[in-house]
């Protein structure tokens, strides 16, 4: 009969003596009033797939307090009229940490929010923040001001895009002189691998205190490089008498700009990055 061994090993993975910090994102209102929810949505600068623990305080309130250190996730909801805000014009202060699958800590991330006891209107984003997407494709966000059960007159509204104060990276400005909700950011526009945040304002007339703002995070992707092989041909015949090259200079980085035309008008290499040439002899 057959004899089957288990064996087991053990190996041991130690913590990096210099680990990177996670960085974490706040979207949520700076303000609402006192008929609307509230939502805040914590998220990583860089995206990942591996588990994190999110925690969350009030550093100034101790009834708002309670429910967000109960809170396990990344996401606080707080119901039409709020009741764990229970004091009107008050600035709020909330304080977000991540903890990834290290045990590496981030820095608090600070959130200041306010409960208006007037009317405002809340910002609804399509599509929905965070998004993702190559900076070779078209970008269209329409933000949409949602109003509560509060009676409020809503004929009279503008709109302005801004980048977020800290935001990683910016959105070239030529592209935020808008007063519409729709934000369009022509394709190529945006370097790749870089997360930016847009601020979106709506004032509700000339009254400064019926204005809100919200945030938008967008990221821009990095595209598979291209490797190409110039020889001439999908096969080569190698001969005894003379050399073949192969050269990969077609290759390219997608996301790269092409390179500036060379001085005089001559002839440059079409691809982008790294260019690799073989040259082979037989004797």
């Amino acid at each position: 009969d057959a004899v089957t061994i288990a064996s087991t090993a053990t190996f041991t993975v130690q913590v990096p003596s210099a680990p990177v910090k996670p960085q974490v994102l706040i979207d949520a209102p700076p303000s609402f009033d006192l008929c609307s929810s509230f939502e805040a949505k914590a998220a990583l600068v860089v995206p990942s797939s591996r588990p994190v623990t999110w925690s969350w305080r009030a550093l100034n309130d101790a009834p708002l307090n309670g429910p967000l250190v109960a809170l396990g996730g990344a996401t606080f909801f707080s119901a039409s009229g709020t009741q764990e805000f229970t004091t009107l014009d008050k600035e709020y202060q909330i304080g977000v940490t991540a903890t990834d699958f290290m045990g590496t800590r981030s820095q608090e991330t600070l959130l200041y929010t306010v409960k208006k006891g007037r009317p405002s209107p809340a910002v609804q984003f399509i599509p929905t923040a965070p998004f993702s997407t190559y900076r070779n494709q078209d970008i269209e966000i329409t933000g949409a001001a949602v109003f509560s059960s509060c009676p409020v007159d809503t004929s009279d509204l503008s709109f302005n895009w801004t980048n977020a104060a800290g935001s990683p990276a910016s959105v070239p400005p030529q592209h935020l002189n808008t007063i519409f909700p729709k934000l369009l950011i022509p394709a190529g526009s945006l370097e790749a691998g870089k997360t930016f945040v847009l601020t979106l304002t709506i004032r509700m007339g000339a009254d400064d205190t019926m204005t809100t703002s919200s945030n938008y995070v967008l990221h821009t992707l990095f595209r598979p490089l291209t490797a190409l092989i110039n020889g001439g041909a999908s096969s080569v015949i190698a001969s005894s008498q003379s050399p073949f090259t192969l050269s990969g200079s077609a290759s390219r980085d997608p996301d790269a700009d092409p390179p500036p035309p060379p001085p005089n008008g001559g002839g440059g290499a079409g691809g982008s990055g790294v260019t690799a040439t073989l040259c082979f002899f037989f004797s």
